[in-house]
């Protein structure tokens, strides 16, 4: 009886094996391969020998265009007495500047904001109703640099209340055309270090594998106050600012 148990025990054993055996098979046959992205070349990539090198160019320019923001600030008990000052104000000071040489295609709108204005009053407690306040602020663009003085003094006299500022800048033609020659010489100035760099470390410059570029300019204000002097007989005498443009160009070389 005992060797008949034995030999039950060992075909348990055998069938256990056998099963574990087919899970192993299926898990290891069975499932569908995974995909193995290949890094190793882009690795390599980006390990590739390089020189990278930037340049910079710095210089000012004489504008030909200015702009002048002036505005016309008016009060009133109701919103229509507000706009109607306003506007017999800023049609007049229209008028003056198209009188001083300016297309009416030069002046704009640039806000126009009509609101109602209340003020604490601290002896009765309470907001006390001031009516209402107009801003309409006319942008005047010019090329004459040298008379912007004059244009402000006409704005002032015909009725503006307020000039917001005075700025100098590059028309668009000037602009793009400063904007290559400051590229132009940048690029020289990267160029230049990139061949004196591979000559002192003795080694063969490749193509150029990365450029940026990177272009800076911005009109500059002049520091104007609305009290201009056009009541008081002497012009107002604001002279025309030089602009700084910037540009830089950033190369990277592929080393031969």
């Amino acid at each position: 009886m005992g060797e008949e148990k034995c030999c039950g025990c060992g075909r348990g054993w055998t069938a256990v094996f056998a099963v574990l055996l087919v899970v192993v098979l299926f898990y290891s046959y069975g499932r569908p391969p995974v995909e193995v992205k290949p890094v190793i070349q882009y690795q390599a990539d980006s390990m590739r020998n390089t020189l990278s090198v930037s340049g910079t160019s710095e210089f000012t320019v004489s504008p030909d265009e200015a702009y002048v923001y002036a505005s016309v600030v008016t009060n009133g008990d109701s919103a229509q007495a507000a706009q109607r000052d306003n506007r017999r104000i800023a049609n007049a000071v229209i008028d003056a500047l198209n009188r001083s040489g300016v297309d009416s295609g030069d002046i704009e709108t640039t806000q126009y904001n009509l609101e109602r204005r209340y003020e604490w009053n601290m002896t009765l407690q309470k907001n006390v109703d001031l009516g209402y306040h107009l801003v309409h602020t006319l942008k005047v663009t010019t090329g004459d640099v040298e008379g912007v003085g004059r244009i402000v003094d006409a704005a002032i006299a015909a009725g503006a209340n307020g000039v917001e500022s005075v700025s100098f800048g590059l028309r668009k033609g000037t602009e793009k055309k400063v904007r290559d020659d400051a590229l132009v010489k940048a690029a020289g100035v990267a160029k230049e270090k990139a061949s004196l760099l591979s000559e002192a470390a003795g080694i063969r410059l490749g193509r150029v594998v990365n450029l940026d570029e990177n272009f800076y300019y911005a009109p500059i204000a002049a520091n104007v106050r609305s009290n201009a002097l056009a009541d008081y007989g002497a012009p107002s005498n604001i002279a025309p600012q030089k602009v700084d443009v910037s540009s830089s160009v950033h190369m990277v070389y592929e080393i031969a």
